[in-house]
């Protein structure tokens, strides 16, 4: 996976992340079913939000600004806003 100072194997990344970690993970930048899964083993409580299918970066970043946005107005968790945000969009544009 690449991060800004450079590629990360997974091993590592699974390895920097605490076996009773309880917070989110946010993984739908990019296909990350199989960093998900991994992290899901070793750290049970977390949880990871995966993406599976192809996606454009242009709407990660906005989805990712909703989110931002929508948590500054009102308190929520990052979470549950961003799949309020997905279901909206969903609705909005009657996505399958």
């Amino acid at each position: 996976m690449e991060f800004g100072e450079g590629f990360r194997r997974l091993e590592e990344i699974v390895q920097a992340v605490p076996e009773h970690y309880r917070e989110t993970v946010d993984l739908t930048i990019c296909q990350s079913v199989v960093l998900g899964e991994l992290l899901k083993r070793k750290s049970p409580s977390c949880r990871v939000l995966m993406s599976s299918d192809l996606t454009s970066l242009d709407f990660r970043l906005a989805l990712y600004h909703q989110t931002v946005a929508l948590i500054a107005r009102q308190p929520a968790g990052w979470p549950e806003t961003s799949l309020r945000i997905r279901k909206e969009l969903v609705h909005q544009y009657e996505i399958a």
